[in-house]
């Protein structure tokens, strides 16, 4: 499973949640990632999309991309108020 540390969520209105992460390899495209389970903070997720910024391929370890998922799931719950 594919490991990342996120620097920042962003709601992808009507697809999902987007995290700016780092890439972790030298890739052509991005079949290690797409439909498959990462880990991103700690928590899995189904990886439904990359966001590649608009840089054209080879895409290089390093790199920021963005991870979407479906659901964003955090460490915390929130208290009732």
């Amino acid at each position: 499973m594919y490991a990342f540390k996120a620097a920042g969520w962003f709601e992808r209105q009507g697809v999902g949640w987007e995290a700016a992460v780092v890439l972790d390899r030298d890739t052509p495209d991005f079949s290690h990632l797409l439909g498959q389970r990462v880990t991103i903070d700690g928590a899995q997720h189904m990886c439904i999309a990359i966001n590649h910024f608009e840089h054209s391929p080879p895409y290089r370890k390093g790199a920021r991309i963005g991870i979407i998922v479906k659901k964003r799931q955090t460490g915390f719950a929130f208290a009732e108020r």
